[in-house]
């Protein structure tokens, strides 16, 4: 048995906090390494209001300490949404991270995209971002 902390990943607008292993944290930052340049700040969909918020990978604290068993699955897994702008011209898209606990399906995510708050959020140009799709 391990013990991996737990990292208090909490919507900065609705104050949803989520105790997310440092492990699932580790793959994302793995992921965007190779997809952009900077991963200092995770742009999470909270799963409460639906909006889009900051995480500051570099700035996080473990909430607690979780025990991990090999045969165990992760209590939360995540996607990665492609968020683009009108402007055809900017590259690459930006990417947007959903934690969602174990068990969601790519198709249940889609269906939640709708619901989604992304007013404000913008491309790294400046630009409003008007389409986001699941990256499979």
């Amino acid at each position: 048995m391990t013990l991996i902390p737990l990292i208090d990943v909490r919507c900065s607008l609705c104050d949803k906090a989520l105790g997310v292993q440092q492990t699932i944290l580790v793959d994302i930052v793995q992921h965007l390494r190779e997809t952009s340049k900077d991963v200092a700040y995770l742009t999470l969909l909270c799963p409460g209001c639906k909006a889009a918020f900051q995480f500051d990978y570099r700035e996080r604290f473990a909430a607690g300490m979780t025990a991990q068993q090999p045969q165990n699955l992760d209590d939360y897994i995540w996607f990665s949404i492609q968020a683009e702008c009108d402007d055809s011209n900017c590259k690459p898209p930006r990417t947007l991270i959903a934690i969602r606990p174990a068990g969601t399906t790519q198709k249940q995510l889609s269906a939640e995209i709708p619901t989604w708050n992304l007013a404000g959020l913008l491309c790294e140009h400046g630009h409003p971002i008007v389409k986001v799709s699941l990256v499979t």
